[in-house]
């Protein structure tokens, strides 16, 4: 079904105001399921699903009774990050939702920002990878709308909710747009002040013994691992050692070392945004131990 849309001219009537004018921001949807973008892992190629609901932007309210499937182009090498947009046209009075192709970097592509003409609403990047049927990872980018201010859960968002004076939660952080004297605008971050002390993860490879641990005190991360191989010799492996939930990821990528004694001793050791901490890649052999160090910021 199409999107049913209030905002546009000759569509407005007194309920419809009132839900407009008290939406609080440029964009929102309204429940925690509302056009939530997830990849279809099942048929299709290359294909992502938004689910039913109601979100706003500019003034027009719109609302969707189903789910509706987007699928996208396929990337010709490498992987592609695709933002996928509600999409207002004020010509014709019509809201769809749509993808507009990125980059290789996990960035918000251009798009179109020109309120009252046409204007596009971020709601998730996809990665698109050449030679994948089904997408590879997802970014959800919508945002809530609140008396104090907006939510979203992934940093990411802050890219496309740029104007001063916006205030955004993210997990148990608060971000405030401000502007310096010279016009500079930037984020300011105030976060909680807390240390959960070192704690335990899941051991996720069978195939070592030893202590995984890390802390997180206010916005740094800390990972320690000193574990020895009891499998078999390894080479030129990449290996996950611990997953991290998302409040304690960082925003990109972020590099430590790994020491194994014995051999060629230093190798790298990284935290991804998904929240999975590798090494990689590297050389063990049965017996031998391997340290790993890993700090970031948080967010």
């Amino acid at each position: 079904m199409a999107l049913v849309s209030v905002g546009y001219e000759g569509t407005v009537d007194y309920p419809d105001y009132a839900r407009a004018v008290t939406s609080g921001s440029r964009y929102t949807v309204e429940g925690p399921n509302d056009w939530h973008v997830t990849p279809v892992t099942s048929g299709a190629d290359r294909t992502v699903r938004i689910a039913a609901g109601t979100g706003r932007g500019w003034g027009i309210r719109d609302t969707e009774s189903e789910s509706t499937d987007i699928q996208l182009d396929a990337p010709a090498s490498g992987s592609r990050w695709d933002l996928i947009v509600a999409h207002r046209d004020w010509s014709t009075g019509v809201t769809d939702f749509r993808a507009v192709q990125g980059g290789s970097s996990r960035a918000i592509p251009s798009r179109d920002t020109d309120p009252g003409v046409v204007d596009d609403q971020p709601l998730a990047l996809i990665r698109v990878t050449a030679g994948e049927q089904y997408p590879t990872d997802h970014v959800d980018l919508r945002c809530w709308s609140g008396d104090g201010g907006l939510v979203t859960v992934t940093r990411l968002a802050l890219d496309y909710l740029e104007v001063p004076g916006t205030r955004v939660s993210v997990g148990d952080s608060m971000y405030t747009r401000v502007l310096e004297p010279n016009g500079t605008a930037s984020w300011d971050l105030k976060a909680p002040t807390s240390d959960t002390g070192w704690q335990s993860l899941q051991l996720l490879n069978e195939d070592f013994s030893g202590v995984r641990r890390y802390r997180v005190m206010g916005n740094q991360g800390w990972l320690q691992v000193v574990a020895t191989r009891t499998g078999g010799a390894l080479r030129g492996a990449d290996r996950p050692f611990m997953h991290f939930q998302s409040r304690y990821a960082p925003s990109e990528v972020c590099y430590g070392t790994a020491y194994v004694a014995g051999g060629n001793n230093l190798y790298r050791a990284y935290i991804l945004p998904s929240g999975w901490a590798h090494v990689g890649p590297f050389d063990i052999n049965s017996g031998n131990s391997i340290q790993v160090f890993i700090t970031w910021p948080i967010g």
